[in-house]
């Protein structure tokens, strides 16, 4: 009798642990917690004609020494950004302070007085954008970054 009801007790101890380990706690992060959990790496920017969340035009002003920029956002709305091991000009400062905001349900970013959509934004990316009007036209202009 006392090893049945051990055994009882050991199967229902075992089944709680079981289900208590298979529940699933996904924590949904505000989108300050994703801007600021770590830097950001410039992975592209440019034209996305078929506004798909892909540049199909890489912007050519972008000189390769740019491509491996980093941006820190600070959760008090400052943020850093820094050149990498590259810099474009070997006088220019390591690091160059910026300001940012979100506004519309933090759907749009502001980041040193440049208004942009964020499209995308995850743990690991971030894609972001503004539109423009050239001569009648309007183009989209993609910025990409990750972690």
């Amino acid at each position: 009798m006392t090893t049945n009801i051990f055994r009882i007790f050991s199967i229902l101890f075992i089944c709680i642990g079981l289900y208590a380990c298979s529940k699933n706690d996904t924590v949904t992060k505000t989108v300050i917690e994703r801007l600021t959990q770590k830097p950001w790496k410039f992975q592209d920017a440019g034209f996305d004609g078929d506004r798909n969340g892909t540049v199909d035009q890489s912007d050519p002003y972008i000189q390769a020494c740019d491509k491996d920029n980093l941006a820190t956002f600070n959760s008090d709305g400052t943020g850093i950004g820094d050149e990498g091991l590259t810099k474009c000009d070997p006088a220019a400062n390591q690091t160059a302070p910026f300001t940012w905001s979100l506004s519309n349900g933090d759907k749009n970013i502001t980041i040193k007085g440049q208004l942009f959509t964020l499209q995308e934004l995850s743990d690991n990316i971030m894609k972001a954008y503004f539109d423009t009007t050239v001569s009648g036209t309007t183009f989209r202009y993609l910025t990409i970054s990750n972690h």
